[in-house]
Formats: C-alpha cells, structure tokens, sequence
C-alpha cells in the first residue's frame, strides 16, 4: 500500500548567509516544483519562509525565491540612528526598520496570503525571543483547525506580515527590537535557530494516526553551521572572532538536540515494530548544509566590498552581515551548486 507523504521545509537563521539557502531552494523547485505544505524559517530562514510561500504553485517559483536577495542592499536593511544617538538612546548599534519597509515593498503579500487561505500552503511558521519571558515564539500562520501546542515555547496563531519577518531577523544589539503583541521580539535564533520541532508539531496536528493512509512526515532541513572541520587557530583570536563564534554557538546547538528527539520517536516505532503508534509516525529527516566554508567564501569578494580596505579576518567573522551584492550572488550560487550536488539524494527523499 502506497503510503500519503507531506514534506515539511525547515530554514534555519544566519543573517545574509540565507542566501544559500535560496539558492538551495531555486534548483529543488527547478527540479521538483512546489513541494511543501508546511514551512517553518527562523532569521533569515523566515525571510526566505515567506518568500517561498508568496510563489507556491507559480511557474515563477524558483526566480521569486531569489527576488528579494538580488535586490536587496545593506542600505535596504539598516541604516544609522542618529536620533538615537542625539538623544543618547542607545537601542542597537542600527536602525532595522529599512528591512521592515524593503519586505513591504518587496514581498507579495497578496499572493503570500492567498496561497494560505486556499491551502496552497498550510501553514507558515517563524519564530522570535521575547525578551521580557525570554522565550521562544512560534507563530502561525494557518487556515487549519490545528491545535498548537507546547510546554518549551509559546505558540501564537497569526496571520504573519513583514514585521515578524524583521523581527525574527533582528539580530542582538546589531537591531533594534520589534514590538509585537505588546512585547518586545528578537532574532528567532536566539532560542530556536532550525525550528525542526515546530514542523514536527505541525505536521502531527496532536492527533492519533488511524492508519497507514495517514501522512508520512519527511521534513527537508537547511542549515548554515560552518562545515565540521577543525580550525587551526594561527594566532590568538581576536575579540571580533570570539564574538561571532559565541553567536553561532548560542544559535547552532538547538539542531542536535532536536534531531535526537525525532530519532527518539523513530527509535520507538523500532522497538514497536511500526510505522505509526497513537499520534506518532516515523519522521524522515535529510538535513542539507554548505559543503563549503561561507566564512571563507567572504574573503573572495574581499577587492568588491569597502574597496578591498576591511582585513580578511574581518570579511570571515562579519559574514553574516555583509549584505553586499558580490558576496549575496556568491552565496546563491553556492546554494543551487549544493543543491545540485545533492540531486539523487533529494530525488529519493521527494519520490521514494
């Protein structure tokens, strides 16, 4: 008996490194089209989350997935806050609320609502920290009677816009935070960088699986942690390496966990001798990362930003910010060359 499947996209954070991601995302969708009925970004991740569900079904997919990377400028996202600063109030080191207007402007809104209502999509979900409860969010945007449940995070229902978007891409002391159900929201990837367990919870719905007919869950994860290699460390790091290396470790670390507890579902069906037991059903996992170093690929494009003036050290360890054109086009074409490189892996995972 041929069993039903719903795939799952998880995106996870890394500042402008998410345009590896859409890269990634233009090749499968030149290949294998619209696939996913559920979506769940953090940072970057829910940029490209929104992105993708604003093009569901349209013969345009893979060159709207990419859209807002090819126009998007540092100036677009950020720019100096110099009220604040004659006012001698400090929120962030720059102004966001350039993203919250460029995602406006950029971002089709209708058609991102539209693939909702009508299931195109069944639900968006991105996440933020709140600073007061210092705990994740995970909202939802979903025409489904779902029931969300959780006792690690708190889940809101919601029709999502631009600013969820700006703030679960509102990176620590960099942006300022966005005020959103009267609480003040952060970068997402604070406390759930690669939301693989809200796409679980999803795609689960708290309900018992009646029978093999029901879904089976695959979920495609992309995530940016630096390629597992260890680095040889020629001199002392500076305390601007220190600094990204203590971000990525605070938004990185989630993933293990996560995927451990999706084997630990997996490894109980083993023990059950079945596929689907009460509310649980095997979940299939392919994780899909950056062969290359994303850091490394900064330093070439080192001649094309600042005019060749910041040091490659620099370039490698403010990567996720380098929102430059030279190095976004570098990165999506890192992406769609993964993707491609992964074909027949991606292939099994979408067919079998």
């Amino acid at each position: 008996m041929k069993v039903n499947k719903k795939f799952a996209l998880v995106l996870s954070g890394g500042g402008v490194k998410g345009a590896w991601e859409a890269g990634f995302l233009k090749y499968v969708a030149e290949v294998w089209g619209h696939k996913f009925t559920t979506v769940c970004g953090s940072s970057a991740g829910a940029l490209n989350g929104i992105s993708y569900v604003s093009a569901a079904g349209s013969d345009k997919l893979p060159e709207k997935i990419i859209e807002p990377w090819n126009k998007v400028t540092f100036g677009k996202v950020a720019k100096v806050p110099w009220s604040d600063i004659f006012s001698f109030k400090f929120y962030s080191l720059m102004d966001n609320s350039p993203l919250m207007e460029f995602l406006k402007n950029t971002l089709d809104v209708e058609s991102y609502r539209r693939n909702i209502d009508t299931g195109v999509v069944e639900t968006n979900i991105l996440t933020t920290t709140e600073l007061t409860e210092k705990k994740a969010y995970i909202w939802v945007d979903s025409k489904t009677e779902r029931n969300y449940e959780s006792a690690n995070w708190k889940v809101v229902k919601k029709e999502l816009g631009s600013e969820h978007a700006t703030a679960s891409g509102a990176i620590p002391v960099a942006f300022r935070s966005v005020q959103l159900n009267e609480g003040w929201h952060i970068d997402g990837g604070l406390c759930n960088n690669t939301p693989i367990l809200p796409a679980i919870m999803s795609m689960y719905n708290n309900r018992e699986i009646k029978t093999s007919k029901d879904p089976e869950v695959k979920i495609l994860v992309l995530t940016l942690p630096e390629p597992e290699t260890k680095q040889e460390w020629t001199s002392e790091p500076t305390i601007l390496t220190q600094a990204s290396r203590m971000f990525e470790s605070l938004t990185v670390n989630h993933i293990a966990q996560d995927i451990a507890k999706a084997n630990t579902i997996n490894d109980f069906l083993d023990s059950m001798g079945a596929d689907y037991y009460g509310k649980y059903r095997r979940i299939n996992l392919l994780m899909a990362r950056p062969s290359n170093s994303l850091d490394a690929l900064a330093r070439t494009v080192q001649e094309d930003i600042a005019w060749g003036l910041l040091p490659a050290s620099w370039l490698s360890s403010l990567s996720f910010l380098l929102i430059f054109q030279p190095y976004i086009q570098v990165l999506l074409k890192e992406g769609y060359e993964d993707a491609k490189k992964m074909h027949d892996q991606l292939d099994e995972f979408f067919s079998s």
